[in-house]
This record gives C-alpha cells, sequence and structure tokens, in this order.
C-alpha cells in the first residue's frame, strides 16, 4: 500500500480535484516502465535482479522510497471522473465506464451495445469518451484527466512480492498487483505500436478499451480506499434484530433495523449508534464492526440528495454498488474512511445465480442460487450456501471445506434455548431460514446452520438449537455461540452445551 506522504499517493484517490493536484509530480518520475521483463539472476548468485526498465529496475526506483516510475500511453480515462461526467453525458455512471472500457459505442447521444456495427462518427474506448466530452464543454475542468499520458507505478514497497503457496518453491512469486501492472505495460505498448501501424479502427478501439480496462484494474489494486465510507442511515424498515457479532471475547455488537447497540456479555449497554444501511458482517481486531451490501441503490436515501452528506451529492455517489460502513466500538461512531486494516473482499451477488469475490467468479461454489450466509468473526471466511455449502477464503475465494448436509431429522438431541435443557429431539420441521454461523477453533470447523443444526463441519457432536434462531454468532475463539431467539439473545457454551447468559436484547 501507498505511504501518504509519497508523491504520487494522490494519484490514486477517488478525489478527482486531488488527482489533478498530483498530475505534476508524475514529472519527477525516475524513468519510464516499458519492459514486460521482471526478475532475473545471474549465475552463481542467489539475489534476482530486476530487469531493465522493467517493474522491478533498479535505474528507476532504486533504494530510496520516494522513487517511483511511470508508464507512457496514448490518452487513458482516470477512473475517478466517472460520476462528474454523468450531468455532462447525459447517462448513469455504469454506461460511461463502459463506453471508456471499449464494451459500448457511443453514436451521438446513443449508447449502442453492438461494436461490430460501428459507423464513422462513433465513439468509445478512452479517447472516445475524451472526445465526447470536448464536444459538449470544450472547458470542462476535468479534461486533464481524461487524456492521462503518464500513469505513475509504484514503488517497491507498495508492489511487494508474494509469497508462493508450494513448498517446493524457492523464490517469490510477482503477485496479482505485480501482474496488473504488467498487462498495463503490455496494452500501452501494444496502443502505440498498432497506431504506428495504421492498424484497422475497430482492432483499435479494442486494444483501446483493454488499456482502459487493465488501468481500472491497477487503480483499484493500488488505491489506498474507497475515499468515503456509506453513511448510516436515518432509519430502517422496522426494529427487528438483523444481524450480531462478538467485538472480541467480552462485547456483543447488536444490528436493529432502527439502530445499532454495543453491549456487553451481561447486555449492559456500552453505545448506541443509528442504524446502518448495510448488513452487519463481523468485527476487525475488535474494534471495527464492518457493514456491507451489495445493492444498485441504497433505499433509505433513494434520490433524496437532503439525506446524503454533501460530499457523496457532488461526487455523484449516492447510488453505490458494494457498500461498506465501519462503526468504531470504542466511540460508537461511524468512520468517514475506512481503515486500512478492515477488508473490503465480501461476496456478493450480482444476480441471484452469479457470485462473485473481490472482482472473482465464483461459478463452482454454492451450487444454485448460492449466496454467503455467515462470515467468520474476523472476516477472513464466507459460508456460501445453496445446493451444497462451502467455507471459502475471501483472500483467493478458493474451498476451504465442503461441510456435511445434516438435517435436524437426523439428529437425536435438541437445546431449548428457552429452558436450557438438552432434550430428546422430535422431529419439528423448523424449516430453515434461521441464521448461520461459522467458526474454527481446535482444528475443526464448527458450524451453525439455517436449520438450527450446531456441529463440526462432518457433523459430529451434531445438535439442534430450538426455537429457531434469528441471528446468530460465534466469539472470535469459536467456543461461544450467541443466538437470539424471540426477545432475548442467549450465549451458549458450545462444547458443554450449557446456556451461559442470557438478557433482554
Amino acid at each position: 500500500m501507498l505511504d501518504p506522504a509519497h508523491p504520487i499517493t494522490a494519484f490514486f484517490d477517488d478525489d478527482p480535484d486531488r488527482v489533478l493536484a498530483s498530475l505534476p509530480a508524475i514529472e519527477h518520475s525516475s524513468g519510464k516502465v516499458s519492459d514486460r521483463d521482471t526478475l532475473y539472476r545471474k549465475r552463481g548468485e542467489t539475489e534476482l535482479r530486476g530487469s531493465r526498465d522493467g517493474l522491478f529496475a533498479a535505474n528507476i526506483f532504486g533504494p530510496e522510497p520516494e522513487r517511483f516510475g511511470h508508464i507512457e500511453t496514448l490518452g487513458v480515462v482516470h477512473p475517478c471522473v466517472y460520476p462528474a461526467l454523468v450531468s455532462v453525458l447525459q447517462m448513469d455512471t455504469p454506461f460511461i465506464a463502459a463506453i471508456a472500457r471499449g464494451e459500448k459505442l457511443l453514436r451521438g447521444d446513443t449508447v449502442i451495445d453492438e461494436l461490430l456495427g460501428s459507423e464513422d462518427g462513433d465513439l468509445t474506448g478512452p479517447r472516445g469518451i475524451a472526445e465526447a466530452i470536448r464536444l459538449r464543454c470544450p472547458d470542462h475542468p476535468l479534461l486533464p484527466l481524461l487524456s492521462i499520458t503518464k500513469i505513475p507505478v509504484p514503488p517497491l514497497a507498495a508492489r511487494p512480492l508474494h509469497p508462493s503457496a508450494g513448498p517446493e518453491a524457492i523464490d517469490a512469486w510477482i503477485g496479482p498487483v505485480n501482474e496488473a501492472w504488467l498487462k498495463v505495460i503490455e496494452h500501452a505498448s501494444r496502443d502505440v505500436r498498432l497506431h504506428e501501424l495504421e492498424t484497422p479502427r475497430i482492432i483499435l478501439m479494442s486494444e483501446a478499451g483493454a488499456l482502459q480496462r487493465a488501468v481500472e484494474e491497477v487503480y483499484k489494486r493500488t488505491r489506498r480506499a474507497r475515499g468515503l465510507l456509506v453513511p448510516a442511515q436515518v432509519k430502517g424498515r422496522d426494529n427487528d434484530i438483523v444481524a450480531i457479532a462478538f467485538a472480541g471475547p467480552e462485547r456483543i455488537v447488536i444490528q436493529r433495523g432502527g439502530g445499532v447497540r454495543v453491549v456487553d456479555v451481561s447486555g449492559r449497554e456500552i453505545h448506541a449508534a443509528p442504524a446502518s444501511g448495510c448488513h452487519l458482517r463481523g468485527v476487525v481486531d475488535s474494534r471495527y464492526a464492518v457493514f456491507h451490501e451489495y445493492r444498485r441503490d441504497h433505499w433509505p436515501f433513494n434520490n433524496d440528495d437532503e439525506l446524503w452528506p454533501q460530499s457523496f451529492v457532488e461526487s455523484g455517489t449516492q447510488n453505490v454498488i458494494g457498500e461498506i460502513s465501519v462503526l468504531d466500538i470504542h466511540t460508537g461512531v461511524y468512520l468517514e474512511r475506512i481503515p486500512p486494516n478492515v477488508p473490503r473482499t465480501f461476496v456478493e451477488n450480482g444476480e441471484p445465480e452469479e457470485l462473485g469475490s473481490g472482482g472473482r467468479s465464483l461459478d463452482e461454489v454454492g451450487g444454485d442460487r448460492p449466496q454467503a450466509s455467515a462470515y467468520t468473526n474476523d472476516l477472513r471466511f464466507a459460508l456460501v450456501s445453496g445446493d451444497s455449502s462451502q467455507i471459502i477464503s475471501l483472500a483467493d475465494g478458493l474451498t476451504h471445506v465442503r461441510p456435511a448436509t445434516t438435517y435436524p431429522d437426523e439428529i437425536t438431541e435438541s437445546l431449548d434455548l428457552t429452558t436450557g435443557e438438552v432434550l430428546e429431539h422430535e422431529w419439528d420441521d423448523q424449516g430453515g431460514g434461521g441464521a448461520s454461523a461459522i467458526a474454527f477453533t481446535d482444528g475443526r470447523w464448527f458450524t451453525f446452520d439455517h436449520y438450527g443444526v450446531l456441529g463440526d463441519h462432518i457433523g459430529n457432536e451434531a445438535i439442534v438449537i430450538v426455537p429457531m434462531a434469528s441471528a446468530a454468532a460465534f466469539d472470535p475463539s469459536g467456543a461461544r455461540l450467541a443466538l437470539v431467539a424471540g426477545d432475548e439473545l442467549v450465549i451458549v457454551e458450545r462444547a458443554t452445551r450449557v446456556i451461559v447468559t442470557r438478557f433482554p436484547a
């Protein structure tokens, strides 16, 4: 991650004014990065060397932390400007981005999906967007950000090598960040070469769009954080409990539609905060309660600008996709900017059948109509449920375990939350639809599924918990399970199945 004081940090901001102010600093680049060769080793040496003019070139990056390189292009659009172009082009941000990426054409004021049907005068790709703005507003203040010809390349410290997972590996892998930068080098070089060769227009459009997509990928991976977090909403849909999460071993965050409370394990209130427009997923470092939602509009605010902070209105980011709010447990206050250690990757449904995480498709996870039904307390893993269940790592989207499918009618015992008694279980058709939770402890995964079954991932030590819980969460150690049943929050010791405390939620 870039140091806040580094001269090019502001280039990877989401505020167009800060990006504009950063452009002069790019002229102080230590050299042009133009070679796709990365690392090599001379005979008899143990250390790797950076190829000249490449991503690890000593002649460009050197030992000084303030050094950086740059990649030259024929012109790309800085991704931060898309929302600011809505009023000029009279179209929504996704259409503007699709044109810049070469995925759609602009014919006059009409967006065309079919690239192969392009006609003279159609505009597409980054230079097409720049031309469209020049035609409509020749003195637009953001024109410099529509024709970026030098892209700063961060220093080595902001592009670390990635350790290989293979035990036989001797050298580190260059990693996904550097691979993304290699694509920019490749497409920028090819774009220039194709223009020199006077390649047919359809090929030029395609390559310019590929370059824009590559630039957006490194921007996404390099920027420090989304500049603004989704604020707390004025009020929720109702006052039902939406979710709970442990904040360390002794505190619990309770999310209702109408507000958020932080309590200790005896039920004593520590903080009360406004409702969040997103769903509570977990608590990072026992301090930051993280709320996330994936949708195409933020229903509590809708189009009423008065309900949004002015900074959101000015940037045009009222309707965002992939929203995050963060509540500081220590102060009970929502943060305006995301802390560096808070994750930004969650499982998201673009459509009921389409699942993704961190820009990756999860086509093989969860089966039919999959969704993330639970996260570990630290937000490192997610339980994806559909017609099959898998626990995946959010870092890479890989499956770590496939829990056994255990139904309540296969289990002989149940724990009654109202009495605390363990009884011989009689099938009562809970029907599913309750809360889920997952935890990893003592070398085993433990799950509480939407049927009310608590057990390990193999189905051992399984017990049905009744009545159906509307919210559930394991503590960070996985030793206790908190459940909301009716108006009460009940904490159960997982191994002994003993209720250790209960209080009105």
